[in-house]
């Protein structure tokens, strides 16, 4: 599968879905689609439904972004998916999704 990130928005609030293989290759494509949400302030939200796999570098932004923006920043990474699978392996589940998706 390829990999994308796909921005859907409106004026209150913004959606990135992501997809594919979230790694090095693709890092500077999330980390501009990151500071395009950091710079809106506006609640942002990050599906993950689709991603494949995650690298370190991918893990890294998605938890500089939630830093900067804290509860204006959401993560979706269902249970039992690949992405949350990923997340859970890097030791950031807590701090990345919220406590619904921590099943």
């Amino acid at each position: 599968m390829n990999s994308e990130i796909q921005l859907v928005g409106d004026s209150a609030s913004t959606r990135f879905e992501l997809t594919g293989a979230q790694d090095v290759r693709v890092a500077s494509d999330l980390h501009r689609s990151l500071i395009e949400l950091l710079t809106s302030n506006q609640p942002a939200t990050v599906d993950c439904s689709r991603v494949d796999s995650f690298d370190a570098a991918a893990i890294q932004l998605l938890l500089a972004a939630k830093r900067e923006t804290g509860d204006k920043f959401t993560i979706i990474a269902p249970n039992d998916s690949q992405s949350e699978s990923w997340i859970a392996l890097s030791g950031l589940k807590g701090r990345l999704l919220p406590t619904s998706a921590e099943g």
